[in-house]
């Protein structure tokens, strides 16, 4: 960015720099790439509310070189579970705000789950 020290995303309390959102979506990216999971052509899903860690895991997926898969956070746990299965989807990143505890008991153990904002 030209200007790194501009706010480019805010949420709530929260301000972030383009800067920020740029060191922040590489590390998640970083993260990503680590994982044996994150494989070609299938995507990562991503079951977040409307928080800074939308655009935050969009962009570290595609900074990954991977496409994503939105979730319905509204969803019941077999609905999600389903998509997945459908999707081929292995990682699936979500939040405590976003009913990860609902799902941790039942995806299926081929998906990984990793939980934004305690990475």
């Amino acid at each position: 960015s030209r200007q790194p020290d501009v706010i480019c995303l805010r949420y709530e309390q929260q301000r972030w720099t383009y800067s920020m959102l740029h060191q922040q979506a590489n590390q998640l990216a970083r993260l990503l790439l680590q994982q044996p999971e994150l494989v070609p052509d299938q995507p990562v899903a991503l079951l977040l509310e409307r928080t800074a860690y939308l655009p935050l895991s969009i962009l570290a997926i595609w900074t990954a070189g991977a496409a994503y898969l939105p979730l319905d956070t509204a969803s019941p746990a077999d609905r999600i579970c389903s998509i997945l299965s459908d999707a081929g989807c292995q990682l699936l990143i979500t939040d405590v705000k976003s009913c990860a505890d609902t799902l941790k008991n039942a995806l299926p153990p081929t998906i990984k789950m990793l939980l934004i904002g305690v990475l």
